[in-house]
């Protein structure tokens, strides 16, 4: 099935309102779970295809009217608070012969629904969103903030508002200071229940109302914020590696941003078969009296200079230097010497 009238599927799978409902609750839960393994067993417990291996990320929005209609593969890899949609509701306008009626003097069409397809080893990076109907292919990588409205090659790299390709080798380059993970985990040795406190302080710390305590949980996390940094609600400070997060005195955030500081890369194989899987640390460092918006997404290895402004909702791919605004996706330096 690609590309179905919703009220002909929603006539085929016949959801009662119960169902619907407890959709609903599990969503919410899963989202917000500090496990990742309790993640994946509530998204398949809504009914969505989660093969072996795959991990899902932190406030995700797997679309929860039709949840079966996202499948995801085995080892496929969905960062952060990505977006996937699986129907829409155009009001207005046909689209297709029969597809609408008449509420009052409107008409109104019903939309569609179409499958979300993540392929095996497919990487979906932070805060991308996913529309009706598209595929990723088998190793490809969706950079963070991209929107995804076509399909994905196999081994293709893409990211952008629309997502279009972005390395003709379909192979990304590495962040600077970046390590194997497992190399890295070798080093810091921490234990099963420290890493699951470190979940569970990154559950309370997004949602804490009182600015200081918040801060102060994200340090108990292990990040090193500085002296008088403000982070904003229901940011993410990646709970896996927040040692990695280096953020200087007066520096802060908005709401909903999101920090991460590791990755997944794919390497060719000189054979020519399957490539090979790289997993990464990288440090992310924020400099003294930075300010960035809120919504961003700041990715491994980028460090942001000193009297810096990130333009909400911006996606940081590369290092931004000292006294500048910057913003976009990519975000790019749109103006100097902002600061005195």
């Amino acid at each position: 099935m690609k590309r179905i009238f919703r009220r002909e599927y929603e006539a085929q799978v016949k959801k009662t309102r119960s169902k619907n409902l407890s959709n609903k609750v599990l969503h919410v839960v899963a989202r917000n779970t500090p496990s990742a393994a309790w993640r994946v067993a509530l998204f398949r417990r809504m009914g969505l295809p989660v093969g072996d291996g795959a991990t899902i990320g932190l406030d995700c929005f797997l679309d929860d009217q039709f949840p079966e209609l996202t499948q995801v593969e085995a080892d496929v890899t969905v960062e952060p608070r990505v977006l996937t949609i699986v129907h829409d509701d155009i009001l207005g306008g046909a689209a297709g012969p029969g597809d609408l009626f008449r509420v009052g003097q409107k008409q109104v069409s019903l939309g569609h629904v179409g499958p979300i397809r993540l392929r095996r080893g497919a990487v979906v990076g932070a805060r991308t969103t996913l529309l009706p109907g598209v595929e990723i292919g088998e190793y490809a990588v969706v950079q963070a903030g991209a929107v995804v409205s076509r399909d994905v090659a196999a081994g293709a790299v893409v990211g952008g508002s629309p997502a279009r390709p972005l390395a003709a080798d379909g192979r990304p380059s590495l962040p600077t200071g970046w390590l194997p993970r497992d190399v890295y985990e070798k080093q810091v040795r921490r234990g099963r229940w420290r890493r699951a406190w470190q979940k569970v302080l990154l559950l309370a710390a997004r949602f804490t109302l009182p600015s200081g305590l918040r801060a102060n949980l994200y340090r108990a996390m292990g990040a090193k914020l500085g002296e008088r940094v403000y982070v904003g609600l229901d940011t993410i400070l990646d709970p896996d590696f927040p040692e990695l997060i280096t953020v200087a005195a007066d520096a802060g955030f908005s709401i909903r941003n999101t920090f991460i500081t590791h990755g997944v890369a794919y390497l060719p194989d000189e054979q020519g078969g399957r490539p090979r899987r790289l997993e990464y640390v990288a440090p992310i460092k924020v400099g003294a009296r930075t300010w960035i918006g809120g919504g961003c997404v700041i990715l491994p290895g980028v460090t942001i200079g000193e009297d810096v402004i990130i333009g909400g909702g911006a996606v940081v791919m590369d290092d931004i230097p000292d006294r500048v605004m910057a913003a976009g996706n990519p975000a790019r330096v749109i103006k100097e010497r902002v600061l005195p």
